[in-house]
């Protein structure tokens, strides 16, 4: 048998010729080769999906998690460290192990109550001051990369006296596109959260002290009544 293939020939007795198409046959009754072309594309069309996926994921969360903000992320370390020995602070100056007069038991919670009150004041302004700093230098980033968008978008265009806009405190009365407009309006969205979880933050410090001092107070009652 001779089999022609861009104009060359390969010969070929009748029984080898005979022998590959019945080998062929057996091989096409394998499941793996009887289902290789839709396993095939099945999986192509799988690790697509799943790569388009975490595509999105992953650009989802760098806009809308502020964690993947360095100059926000960065900052909230600060504040829970600030905040972390707080967390086990109590409101009463309660002892167990000496006798006090009402008089002086009354002076030492008193004392107690105003370093802890001038404690969390002095935190909160710091927190303040850390909070405006993070989002400002989120805001100036963005800021920047918008402006640096707009520029080369204007070396592209015709019209080469055109300024590029600003996204805040614009006075260049350029319009705004829409992309940059939704992209304004996850920033704030994601400061917003920051700034309402640091706020929750406070909150469960608050009520982290009220409940160290009820768990002090209910253990010295116990001391007593075993007693």
């Amino acid at each position: 048998m001779t089999h022609f293939i861009n104009k060359e020939a390969e010969f070929m007795t009748l029984a080898e010729w005979k022998e590959e198409v019945d080998n062929y046959r057996k091989i096409n009754y394998i499941s793996f080769f009887q289902n290789f072309r839709k396993s095939k594309s099945f999986t192509l069309w799988k690790k697509l999906v799943k790569k388009t996926k975490m595509l999105e994921r992953g650009a989802f969360l760098s806009k809308e998690l502020f964690q993947a903000d360095p100059h926000l992320n960065n900052k909230l370390i600060e504040i829970r460290k600030l905040l972390q020995k707080l967390y086990y602070s109590d409101i009463l100056q309660l002892v167990h192990d000496e006798a006090m007069s009402i008089d002086k038991l009354s002076g030492s919670i008193s004392q107690k109550q105003n370093e802890l009150k001038e404690q969390i004041i002095d935190k909160e302004y710091r927190i303040k001051l850390l909070i405006n700093a993070a989002c400002e230098s989120s805001i100036l980033e963005f800021n920047q990369n918008t402006r640096m968008f707009g520029k080369e978008e204007n070396k592209h265009s015709e019209n080469k006296e055109e300024t590029p806009y600003n996204i805040f405190a614009d006075d260049t009365y350029h319009p705004m596109p829409f992309t940059v407009l939704a992209s304004t309006k996850t920033l704030y969205k994601r400061l917003a959260r920051y700034i309402r979880m640091i706020d929750y933050m406070m909150t469960q410090l608050k009520l982290s002290i009220i409940k160290n001092s009820y768990n002090n107070v209910s253990y010295i009652r116990f001391y007593f009544d075993k007693l």
